[in-house]
């Protein structure tokens, strides 16, 4: 329950048999400090004697909400007639019980014989704030802050402002497969302006809150972006066949194939291309049976792979959302505390907040799909109906020609299996 006012309290001495020897006290609220102690004359080394008798009570006045109250108890255990020159002082164990009314008692442990005792007391007072001097929202903060996804075909993405690229097609998200995805979360760089706007709340007087947009490239947006990236992956592999071949379409592999073609030379490696064109379907390093592409990359079938990556992504986000809307909802901070701030200390405090949210969010939908099993989707986007229906065109076209031209070395009994039954089944 939000709290603002004064916090009394009190510590008896001589309340019980043990605090009649030397204690000390220390309470906290917030950055208010109070040190007291409770002990006679010469014990513990001769300390300073704060009180020997009466009750150690203290008020702490303009306690801002979300501040910590803290008490710590230390009580010595070297009593007279010969106290050492350098006192042991041992931490003593202490609970709260609510006791009604704003009142909450302490209660310490007898370190001598494990006993607990009541030793005092705090109690919260709650008082009107000072009144808020921040106008009124003009409008309810109930958007859903402008989400936009920007899917970007590519193997990299550079953020605009700024010379940080994202790489779709690293080790950790690719991991030598043909095609690459990754979700670069939302970003604050160079271009990106934050514009917040405090206000008191409509909903409720006593508190500020900060919608927000974004100034990019001169232009004010409600959007917090986040960008999906995909594309080829096309590495360098030392050792042979070498580089992969980007086939962009069905024309494009009737054009490499067909033997008018000029030199330098035609087209002499049908039984790899018809292996790697079966080995689309199903071929992921994380899934049993995988069978490394030889050469041929379908770009096609690759692309449309990887934007069924990007729309569960999306379809994850949007089922998340609200949970990060209401994270930003309880954004705000207390009249009284942010009339106090330093108005630029208040802003970098809320870009803060906000940002260690976004993150946040990210991490929560990466682990969400993590745990709906990425290896799972993996093979479903693979052997999925769509990816088939890609696929087969090109299957059809080169196996009809290398049958029609008595192509030997190969047929597709020899590696087109999984692939094949797939086809029969959408015919």
């Amino acid at each position: 329950m939000p709290f603002y006012g004064r916090v009394y309290s009190e510590i008896p001495c001589q309340w019980n048999h043990w605090t009649s020897g030397a204690i000390k006290i220390t309470r906290r609220a917030g950055d208010q400090t109070q040190l007291d102690g409770c002990w006679p004359p010469f014990v513990c080394g001769g300390g300073s004697c704060f009180c020997s008798w009466g009750t150690r009570a203290h008020n702490f006045y303009n306690v801002l909400p979300g501040v910590e109250i803290y008490v710590e108890i230390q009580r010595c255990f070297d009593p007279p007639p010969n106290p050492p020159t350098d006192p042991s002082w041992h931490e003593v164990p202490l609970y709260f019980t609510y006791g009604g009314n704003n009142r909450y008692d302490i209660y310490g442990q007898d370190l001598t014989d494990g006993s607990w005792d009541y030793i005092g007391y705090f109690k919260f007072i709650e008082q009107q704030p000072p009144e808020c001097t921040t106008p009124f929202c003009e409008y309810q903060p109930d958007s859903d802050y402008g989400f936009i996804f920007e899917h970007v075909t590519g193997p990299t993405y550079e953020i605009p402002g700024t010379n940080e690229t994202v790489n779709a097609c690293s080790t950790g998200i690719a991991g030598g497969q043909a095609g690459g995805m990754i979700m670069a979360p939302w970003h604050l760089p160079e271009g990106y302006i934050w514009n917040l706007y405090p206000c008191i709340d409509p909903n409720d007087p006593n508190y500020v809150i900060f919608p927000f947009t974004f100034t990019v490239n001169g232009l004010e947006q409600e959007i917090i972006p986040y960008v999906y990236v995909t594309g080829i992956c096309d590495p360098t592999r030392p050792d042979p066949p070498g580089n992969y071949v980007i086939i962009q379409d069905l024309q494009a592999m009737e054009d490499l194939v067909d033997p008018s073609i000029p030199p330098p030379q035609p087209f002499d490696d049908h039984c790899n291309l018809l292996q790697d064109i079966c080995h689309a379907y199903g071929s992921d390093p994380n899934n049993p049976g995988y069978q490394e592409l030889n050469k041929y990359v379908l770009q096609e079938v690759v692309d449309a792979h990887e934007e069924m990556h990007a729309a569960k992504y999306i379809e994850t986000f949007d089922r998340m959302k609200d949970q990060l809307i209401s994270q930003l909802d309880q954004n705000r901070l207390f009249c009284s505390v942010y009339e106090n701030m330093d108005p630029e200390e208040a802003e970098e405090q809320i870009k803060r907040i906000y940002k260690a949210y976004f993150d946040s969010f990210i991490s929560d939908v990466e682990e969400r799909l993590d745990q709906e099993g990425r290896d799972q989707f993996e093979e479903y986007i693979l052997t999925h109906e769509d990816q088939v229906r890609r696929i087969g065109p090109y299957y059809v076209w080169l196996n009809s020609y290398m049958v029609f031209n008595h192509h030997p070395g190969c047929s597709p009994d020899d590696f087109c299996d999984d692939f094949l039954k797939a086809w029969d089944e959408l015919q």
